[in-house]
């Protein structure tokens, strides 16, 4: 990395190594022009492949600029100032150059707010699961549920994961959300064998972070045996960023150890992503999700109704369970019916609720409506 970024770079200029996989390049430069030049022979340097161990590594890069005496007159208010842009690059989607303007400053200290509450949430044990039910289309019968994030504030207030969302971008922080609602979902499904609840299975979502540690196969697998929980209980439901980012070897390697072992793995948000089809050959796939957005379309947009029919078609060319997110009207499912589609999910049946309520709501004593 260092002889490619002084490759590009003029004697004048300085390049450091901050730590970690950051850089720092001071430049002389008149104008904000200077920068973007800068950071363009920076990004066409790093796009070639970087060749280790016999094998071709690509890199993407973000870059965060601030101007001096503009944006900082010293060096820490220079390197705050970079910082912020840099976080802004990385949310604006990566591979971009950001130069530092005030009104990052408010999304910044959002971000950190965010963080913060993650990290209280965890600390007060206030992370817990509601469940969605899966519905048979044609008996309207629960086949299963998604294990959605819930949180209590302070104040007691039930929570959306929205209002934590950059803590999902921490790569420690996202592992130990994931490893909280692992542990959270395994004590109710426990309660309900317990209890002989028929719930069928429940789906919990794993983020890419939470495949970084190459410890996620054996420790969710460890986690069911010592609960005594047969692994047909439990869906990892994955989506296609665990796929395309770093250590994708070690993704399909955690999937096929969970898949050989029983576990059943879903594949969310199918057909908004990349090379998705590439990845039902690679990675063992047991149920592809329809994305809200096709579903919503139905009816009225001849686009998404051909999505959905090639998608459920495909599920049964290739015996893979299809399931519909975000049905909200009876018109949409009959729509899904019509196609093929044997399972939803969605408010037309109920919110999430919490696991006290899934016995009754299974038993049939509580509706299931939004």
């Amino acid at each position: 990395m260092a002889e490619r970024l002084l490759h590009v770079l003029r004697p004048e200029d300085t390049l450091a190594r901050l730590g970690g996989d950051e850089f720092a390049v001071v430049l002389k430069a008149a104008s904000e022009a200077d920068v973007a030049a800068a950071g363009e022979r920076i990004f066409e340097q790093l796009r070639q492949p970087f060749a280790h161990d016999g094998k071709l590594i690509e890199c993407s890069t973000s870059i965060g600029a601030a101007l001096h005496p503009r944006d900082g007159a010293g060096r820490s208010g220079l390197m705050k100032a970079a910082d912020i842009a840099l976080y802004s690059a990385k949310a604006a989607g990566r591979g971009e150059l950001k130069v530092f303007r005030a009104s990052m400053r408010n999304a910044f200290q959002a971000r950190s707010s965010m963080v913060s509450m993650a990290r209280s949430a965890l600390s007060s044990d206030s992370i817990l699961p509601h469940y969605q039910p899966k519905v048979c289309l044609r008996t309207g019968g629960i086949a299963g549920f998604e294990a959605l994030l819930r949180w209590r504030d302070p104040a007691g207030r039930l929570c959306l994961p929205e209002r934590i969302g950059a803590a999902f971008d921490d790569p420690a922080l996202s592992e130990a959300l994931n490893d909280r609602m692992i542990d959270r979902c395994l004590e109710d499904i426990r309660g309900w064998l317990d209890d002989g609840v028929e719930f069928g299975h429940v789906a919990i979502n794993c983020a890419a972070a939470a495949f970084g540690s190459r410890r996620l196969a054996d420790g969710l697998l460890e986690k069911l045996q010592r609960r005594a929980i047969p692994f047909e209980c439990v869906q990892v439901e994955v989506t296609e960023t665990v796929f395309l980012g770093r250590g994708a070897d070690h993704v399909e390697a955690a999937l096929g150890r969970l898949h050989r072992a029983g576990v059943r793995i879903a594949l969310d948000d199918f057909g908004t992503g990349h090379a998705a089809l590439v990845h039902l050959m690679q990675f063992p796939v047991d149920a592809l999700k329809i994305d809200r957005s096709f579903v919503r379309g139905l009816g009225r947009n001849g686009e998404a109704e051909a999505i959905t029919r090639a998608i459920v078609n495909l599920g049964v060319s290739l015996g893979i369970e299809i399931v519909a997110e975000g049905v909200e009207t009876r018109e949409q499912e009959l729509a899904l019916i019509g196609l093929g589609c044997r399972t939803g999910q969605g408010y037309l049946y109920s919110k999430a609720v919490p696991a006290g309520t899934v016995p009754a709501m299974i038993s049939g004593r509580v509706a299931r409506t939004a």
